[in-house]
């Protein structure tokens, strides 16, 4: 199969990645993520708020989204243990 003399386009490019149902494909597996290590989490007390967050990200041609820490505890708990990226790596968390 040829293509010919395709030529990208940044402009169509961004359209499609903003589009609801790409953005819908790239917050489900940041969300499953932060489900899972949210579901793994042991709340110190008086800790208040949401350990694992979903935020939106805005890059240079589309957004997408990213896992954060929403508490001091889970922070403390990334700088310790590293779950995020155990959980990315192979689900370790």
């Amino acid at each position: 199969m040829r293509f010919g003399s395709f030529r990208w386009s940044r402009k169509d490019y961004a359209a499609v990645m903003d589009s609801p149902e790409v953005q819908e494909l790239v917050r489900k597996p940041a969300q499953a993520i932060s489900n899972r290590l949210t579901a793994g989490y042991e709340r110190p007390a008086g800790e208040i708020g949401t350990p694992y967050v979903v935020k939106p990200v805005k890059g240079r041609l589309a957004r997408g989204y990213i896992v954060g820490t929403g508490t001091h505890g889970a922070m403390l708990r990334e700088l310790k243990e590293n779950a995020m990226k155990k959980e990315i790596d192979g689900g370790g968390a």
